[in-house]
């Protein structure tokens, strides 16, 4: 089950990881085009500021990136260690969600 799991988020992480790469890609060639047809001092420094901001954005898609990927892999060695505590909890949480959605079709 947990190779699975792992494999799935893996192959998901993959696909986001690709798609925002080729966004990126698409953008830089977009503002390359500008550069090149763009007349003026004011122009050229607009486009430098845009490929500034998503040199900042790919930046920080990566970072957060990583960080979901360390919580992940923590939170799958905690459930690895103590699957009943997992089990518990979400049972719980079916019972509250279950619980507040009987009450809104009263």
């Amino acid at each position: 089950m947990t190779t699975r799991v792992q494999h799935r988020t893996t192959h998901k992480a993959a696909h986001h990881h690709a798609r925002h790469t080729a966004v990126a890609k698409e953008a830089e060639g977009l503002l390359d085009r500008l550069a090149h047809s763009a007349v003026g001092e004011e122009a050229k420094e607009l486009v430098n500021q845009l490929r500034n901001n998503l040199t900042s954005l790919k930046e920080a898609a990566e970072a957060v990136q990583e960080y979901v990927e360390d919580d992940f892999h923590a939170m799958e060695k905690k459930i690895q260690r103590n699957p009943w505590s997992a089990v518990g909890l979400t049972a719980a949480s079916g019972v509250i969600v279950g619980f507040f959605l009987a009450r809104r079709w009263r």
